[in-house]
């Protein structure tokens, strides 16, 4: 073909061909040019048209959110009047919300509390019911005091389910802590709007984003809920505007980025025609010249390279066509036989399933529903219409919470979908016993990780075996009650196998674990060392056959608590007379035993009592001058500390003086309470509205990582002293507090009435008392606390106001289970007029 078609053997054709090809490179050159300097005026075009743009976006958008802005830090200016607090809700709703917009593309300003809960709303909306405590810019404006307005991601309303982005500021208390932020909404319609007037041709975007490169507003418009980031969004960072070019990760098309900072928010706004739309006309003007001048010149060549060319095409075409048709028909075969191999392995899998009893499920490593037999879907008749393939098990078991949820509105399935995902997740070694959502079936539940990583699960029907077992309790539970009542344990030996048997009640006599027969050796053990040997006597004789006497003995416990018990005992003989069981009963008369030293007790404490006068006189004495001493130190430190300069020893050493006084001017003001013998001005007191107000002026002052969990009865009323009641709930809650210490933890206060009584108790999760400490824990000065953490006046302060109100104090506790001290005061009718309780905030 080259001899043929080449030109190497015509010098003169070669002069022709190298002249016209010197002339075509020569038209190419300026065609060339012309299009190098068309394309280069495209660009400029295009740049300076997409800043524009930019521009325009950003002024726009900046001028709204900083109006929008205004109106936050007008917010914040007025809640720091001192007179806002005693304006009417309308008044100080005008005062606050008189600078908010009411445009329909911003919602609602809310004033939102340290704790996350709404306090006062611009307008009505059932969003007042939220908490804001986990949203992100709540968690910035707490953790970062100089942040200024944060703009947060997209999230969906809760009223409209439509997306917006939260505009927030800080607020503070007046130490600079702290205190709730000020926060609006504005709609990502309002965005879309906006950007919808823009048209930047097929593949072209804007977009609006966060400082972090967080998507929050695109045309072509995204979902928020994908949560899409910007990829390599450094490259946006380098300067207030600018530009770049860049191809799509997802469609593949390169576009121009042009960018500008929304004034000084967090935001950048960014215009992207696509490069194809921006060179289409020059690339068709561009086509037509090359067209042109090429075309002409290189059709003859081309022509007959094309016709070489397709020649040899089809000659290739024609070979790979008939070696393609061989392997094509091998592979169909082989398709044929594969597919027939797996529709009758599913068939005989499908089979074996169905054959199983009991219910059985597959699910994939994606945790998505592969298959389940009969008896499956039988015991889940709810979720049956769920149980379709590619299903994943959290999708069909909301399902089934939300049909149950219509007549079981008690359980919190919300919780119950948390415990049995991680459950799925991390299956148990051993079978799970649980209940079907319709309340009448029991399931043992066993589920196994496959080796491809799926979830093979198998349900066994245990209803029968649940209501044999309820059956088999409740008569358990009547014969144990029936010896609870009559105070009475049983215990039954076997003299020919060994065996012994207790029953419940025998088990709280003797102060053990239910569960498992104490041997011989831990039953003797039990009996008190002085009458170990004769108890022993007495029980081997039984064994043998001579009489069964009746016993009174005493035991230790193993809490160490010691118990006079008596035991009746009876032999059971078989029919050639000899001992086959001896039968006892076993009954506690501690209580017998002891009234004997109840009076010398009361004689005891008679003195105690009469210790604790005279003790309480001398500290009143004591207290009384030590509080005089402290008047002209606590006046003259303060004095002396205003008048030194700031940041100087002299200064600090005056605040270390001041505080230390004032630490004992408290220490009085508990002495003078423990000491004071007056008699209590009593009148109606809402004890539910004095224990909410006394917990919400110690809620500051108590550290974050405690819980307050309030169950009050507003209405409940005692008859007692306001500020003294008020020193019970702040002393008590106190404690509870100390007792937690640095970590986190809960603290449950209730107030409720209970017949003629009211009910105060404060419940903690802290370390428990040990209770070897109980009966001193109300005496003055006793505490568990280390040097220089307690006083030990509090709880005897407490102790003291609760038994001059006519009331009584009870505590329940065990060491590292928390403890919860329980206040029962006299209860007054309703009609009584109740003392006010004066706001601490």
């Amino acid at each position: 073909m080259t001899k043929r078609f080449g030109i190497n053997g015509q010098p003169r054709m070669r002069l022709l061909c190298g002249g016209a090809i010197a002339i075509l490179f020569g038209f190419v050159a300026i065609a060339g040019y012309t299009l190098a300097d068309s394309w280069r005026a495209t660009w400029t075009n295009a740049l300076q048209s997409s800043d524009n743009l930019s521009a325009t976006l950003a002024h726009d958008i900046d001028r709204n959110i900083t109006l929008y802005d205004l109106s936050l830090q007008t917010v914040i200016a007025g809640l720091k009047l001192p007179e806002l607090s005693k304006m009417s809700s309308q008044l100080r709703d005008a005062v606050l919300f008189d600078g908010s917009t009411a445009a329909p593309e911003f919602g609602a300003t809310f004033i939102v509390d340290e704790s996350g809960r709404p306090q006062i709303v611009s307008r009505s909306t059932p969003a007042v019911s939220q908490n804001f405590a986990q949203r992100d810019f709540f968690i910035a404006q707490r953790a970062r005091p100089d942040i200024g307005l944060f703009i947060s991601k997209p999230f969906r309303l809760h009223v409209t389910g439509k997306w917006a982005i939260a505009l927030s500021r800080r607020l503070e208390h007046p130490d600079g802590s702290f205190a709730g932020i000020v926060m609006g909404s504005v709609k990502l319609d309002y965005f879309q709007r906006l950007f919808d007037r823009v048209d930047l041709g097929p593949g072209g975007t804007v977009a609006l984003l966060r400082s972090d490169g967080a998507v929050v507003a695109r045309k072509p418009n995204i979902d928020p809920s994908l949560g899409r980031a910007v990829p390599d969004f450094g490259r946006f960072r380098t300067a207030s505007s600018g530009f770049f070019t860049e191809t799509g990760r997802l469609d593949g098309i390169e576009r121009l980025f042009v960018y500008r900072q929304v004034g000084n928010l967090p935001l950048v706004v960014s215009v992207a025609p696509a490069i194809k739309v921006i060179f289409a006309e020059w690339a068709r003007k561009a086509g037509i010249t090359l067209a042109l001048i090429l075309g002409l010149a290189a059709m003859a060549g081309w022509l007959l390279l094309k016709l070489v060319t397709e020649f040899r095409r089809r000659a290739d075409a024609e070979r790979w066509a008939v070696a393609s048709e061989r392997r094509h028909k091998l592979v169909a075969e082989a398709s044929v036989e594969a597919h027939a191999r797996v529709q009758r392995a599913e068939a005989l899998l499908r089979n074996a399933v169905d054959s199983i009893s009991e219910g059985f499920v597959i699910f994939d490593t994606d945790d998505r529903f592969v298959m389940c037999n009969t008896a499956y879907q039988q015991l889940h008749t709810i979720i049956a219409p769920e149980l379709r393939p590619g299903r994943s098990f959290e999708e069909i078991l909301r399902a089934g919470a939300h049909e149950a949820s219509r007549y079981d509105t008690k359980t919190d399935w919300e919780k119950y979908i948390a415990e049995r995902l991680d459950e799925h997740r991390n299956p148990p070694p051993k079978p799970v016993e649980r209940q079907l959502w319709n309340g009448g079936v029991w399931v043992l539940i066993s589920e196994r990780r496959m080796s491809d990583g799926g979830t093979a699960g198998l349900q066994i029907d245990i209803t029968a075996l649940k209501k044999t077992q309820q059956a088999l309790a409740q008569s358990e539970k009547r014969l144990a009650r029936a010896q609870c009542i009559a105070g009475v344990g049983d215990i039954e030996h076997d003299v020919a196998t060994g065996s012994v048997s207790w029953s419940d009640h025998a088990y709280e006599i003797y102060g053990i674990a239910r569960g498992r027969v104490p041997t011989w050796e831990e039953f003797i053990a039990l009996i008190h060392p002085e009458d170990r040997e004769r108890v022993t006597a007495v029980i081997e004789q039984m064994r043998k056959g001579a009489p069964a006497p009746n016993l009174e003995y005493r035991i230790i416990r193993p809490d160490g608590e010691l118990r006079h018990l008596l035991r009746e005992n009876e032999t059971i003989r078989d029919t050639s007379g000899k001992v086959a069981r001896v039968a006892s009963t076993v009954q506690d008369i501690t209580e017998l035993r002891q009234s004997q030293e109840r009076e010398r007790e009361l004689h005891a404490h008679l003195l105690h009592r009469q210790k604790l006068e005279a003790l309480g006189t001398l500290a009143g004495g004591v207290a009384h001058d030590m509080n005089n001493t402290l008047v002209p130190i606590l006046a003259l430190s303060k004095r002396a500390m205003t008048h030194a300069a700031p940041d100087s020893r002299e200064r600090t050493n005056f605040e270390i003086i001041y505080r230390a006084s004032e630490h004992a001017r408290d220490l009085v003001k508990q002495i003078l309470t423990f000491s004071r013998k007056e008699s209590v001005d009593k009148k109606p007191v809402c004890l539910g509205a004095l224990t909410r107000d006394a917990l919400q002026m110690m809620r500051a002052g108590l550290p974050a990582m405690l819980a307050l969990v309030e169950h009050i009865d507003e209405p409940a009323q005692v008859l007692g002293d306001a500020g003294q009641l008020r020193q019970v709930i702040i002393n008590l809650v106190t404690n509870a507090a100390q007792a937690i210490g640095e970590t986190s933890g809960t603290i449950t206060i209730r107030v409720e009435t209970l017949d003629d009584e009211v009910r105060l108790s404060v419940a903690d999760t802290g370390c428990g008392i040990d209770q070897k400490h109980l009966p001193r824990l109300f005496d003055p000065f006793f505490t568990t606390k280390d040097t220089g953490q307690g006083t030990g006046l509090g709880l005897s302060v407490v102790h003291g106001i609760v038994t001059a109100h006519g009331g009584k104090i009870e505590v329940r506790s065990s060491l590292g289970q928390g403890a919860e001290f329980i206040t029962l005061l006299p209860a007054i009718s309703g009609h009584q007029t109740s003392v006010a309780v004066e706001s601490a905030a």
